[in-house]
């Protein structure tokens, strides 16, 4: 009967845990008067996959949204992140599920300083 109640009790937690992953914080604007509108934007996309086998052994899952978000800051370069979207997708195999999350986003460039700065009132 103990051994029954541990293997409950092991399998409740189990079942219970679940995969986490760091949070991402999307997009990089604080103030929109530094964006440089005149040149427009270019959209930029990026992916990133994972597996769970046998839907329950996560492989490259829980860093999947990181791992995204970290190669669109890259394409990105120095340039503001805005538009923001994140599509997430999934297929069935036979001992598993890949699933892919795709980030769109729109970048713009930066203002030259001088034209950032308020020119002196006279």
């Amino acid at each position: 009967m103990n051994k029954l109640i541990t293997a409950c009790a092991v399998v409740c937690v189990m079942l219970l845990s679940a995969c986490s992953s760091a949070p991402v914080r999307l997009g990089n604007v604080t103030d929109a008067s530094q964006i440089d509108f005149s040149k427009g934007g270019e959209r930029i996309e990026v992916f990133s996959r994972g597996f769970q086998l046998f839907g329950f052994i996560p492989l490259n899952i829980n860093t999947r949204h990181e791992v995204a978000y970290e190669e669109l800051k890259q394409l990105a370069g120095d340039r503001f992140i805005t538009d923001v979207r994140v599509e997430e997708s999934w297929k069935y195999a036979i001992v598993g599920t890949f699933f892919t999350t795709v980030i769109r986003a729109t970048v713009y460039p930066r203002l030259p300083q001088a034209a950032a700065q308020s020119a002196p009132a006279k």
